[in-house]
């Protein structure tokens, strides 16, 4: 029984490799068929391919945007500390300029129209 099943695939195998197998009407019919599986299995890799690729891209971006907050806070942070009217009056100190900081309050200018 296992010696017939054996025979019977090892006989078609040898069928479709040697070339007979597209000279039967049949199959003749049927290329086309076979042509559009053949091209969904492509299609179906490639698609495969793809989606992995935008996979990595989106994890790469991800990575990249996590960087780039970061890299915006502590830059904001900075700029913070730098504009705060206390580091910017040693600043000046610092520099010798002439620029002292007001004790007189502003006033509020009223324009009647």
């Amino acid at each position: 029984m296992i010696k017939k099943a054996t025979a019977f695939i090892t006989k078609r195998i040898g069928i479709l490799l040697s070339g007979r197998f597209f000279k039967d009407k049949r199959a003749q019919k049927n290329i086309p068929y076979f042509v559009f599986l053949y091209t969904l299995i492509i299609l179906y890799i490639s698609l495969g391919y793809f989606a992995e690729g935008l996979v990595k891209k989106i994890s790469k971006q991800k990575i990249e945007l996590k960087e780039k907050r970061a890299a915006y806070i502590s830059v904001k942070s900075e700029l913070m500390e730098l504009t705060k009217q206390s580091n910017l009056a040693k600043q000046l100190e610092n520099l010798g300029s002439s620029v002292v900081e007001s004790t007189i309050p502003p006033k509020k200018i009223k324009i009647d129209s």
